[in-house]
């Protein structure tokens, strides 16, 4: 049995057979989906806040980095062609501790008028699953900017 592995072992290597990543094609954290749960997406009512009836568009986002855990992910909703108060996610690595678990957010917004929208967001990821610390020996490293331009249409 002992031997049958050593020589599994050795033809997966001389194959270039290795361990599974979720996807080897990038070394950096990066945001690998980024769009609305449900289409179109629609305005409220003008006051539906004061009613309590404003209904939130749920935006899905998954980030990876290979080697790495997403730690935090920031999202930017544009208003009025400017970048408005970022959402500041913590992952918390609910995904799990383990290097390479994509983390998955699914962040609720309500619109108030209808227009074209930009929202950008950007991940980070930390080897050890905790926030980046200065002289921790662990760099925080960031995704490019994803964008996701959005068509909000008016309240049917």
């Amino acid at each position: 049995m002992r031997r049958t592995r050593l020589v599994l072992a050795i033809a997966m290597l001389m194959l270039g057979i290795g361990p599974a990543h979720a996807d080897p094609g990038h070394e950096k954290p990066r945001i690998t989906v980024m769009r609305w749960k449900d289409a179109p997406v629609t305005a409220n009512e003008p006051g539906c806040e004061k009613a309590g009836t404003c209904v939130e568009e749920v935006l899905i986002i998954k980030a990876h980095d290979p080697d790495s855990s997403i730690t935090e992910v920031q999202v930017w909703f544009d208003e009025n062609g400017e970048r408005a108060p970022f959402v500041f996610a913590h992952t918390s690595c609910v995904q799990g501790r383990e290097p390479g678990q994509v983390a998955r957010l699914e962040l609720g917004v309500a619109y108030t008028e209808p227009g074209t929208y930009v929202v950008a967001a950007v991940a980070y990821s930390h080897r050890r699953c905790t926030g980046h610390e200065a002289g921790d020996g662990h760099p925080a490293l960031h995704s490019r900017i994803f964008r996701l331009e959005t068509e909000v249409e008016a309240p049917t």
